[in-house]
């Protein structure tokens, strides 16, 4: 459990991140509130503004003993302070939003990502009561080094889950091309 915790309002007028932790400094200004009753009845309704360059976050939630609405959007550029945290330099500009809405026996989920050269999309339903999911997912990708050692010319894998996690079926195609991995692994 956790306590009963009431945040009218909160703003942060400057916070500094410094480049050890972001790559780049970054400034944001924050602002928010929070009404936590307890684990499973929550509002939270916050976000982050870059000052000194592109930047945008924000998170909106609302949980109770029947649903779950939540909303997560996140915009930066190429070097932002996510790709550092991530630890995934070059990844490039990000663009990110997460939408789950509906009774916890059907929530909808939908999904985009799109990062760089990287675009990911999931959609459909999942159970929070029973903990399952029937999804369809995909991934893209054009050329990318995502690291020293791992990187590929193109790549993508579609699919679907369906069932619970303890039983799960999953149907994935996967595809790479030019597939480096650690060690000096070359796949064509």
């Amino acid at each position: 459990s956790i306590p009963r915790i009431d945040v009218a309002t909160m703003t942060v007028d400057r916070l500094d991140l410094g480049a050890p932790l972001a790559g780049t400094p970054a400034t944001l200004v924050l602002r928010g509130n929070a009404h936590l009753r307890s684990l499973s009845d929550m509002i939270i309704d916050a976000s982050a503004q870059r000052i000194n360059g592109e930047g945008k976050y924000e998170l909106q939630l609302k949980f109770d003993s029947r649903r779950m609405d939540a909303a997560l959007t996140l915009h930066e550029p190429a070097g932002g302070p996510l790709e550092n945290l991530l630890g995934l330099p070059g990844l490039g500009a990000l663009a990110a939003t997460l939408n789950l809405h509906g009774p916890h026996a059907a929530e909808r989920l939908d999904l985009a990502v799109d990062a760089g050269a990287v675009r990911g999309r999931a959609q459909g339903m999942f159970n929070m009561t029973g903990l399952s999911a029937d999804l369809d997912f995909s991934l893209d990708s054009a050329a990318l080094v995502l690291r020293p050692g791992l990187a590929w010319q193109r790549a993508s894998a579609h699919g679907r889950w369906h069932g619970s996690i303890k039983a799960p079926t999953a149907d994935v195609h996967v595809e790479a091309v030019q597939l480096r991995l650690p060690g000096d692994t070359l796949l064509a």
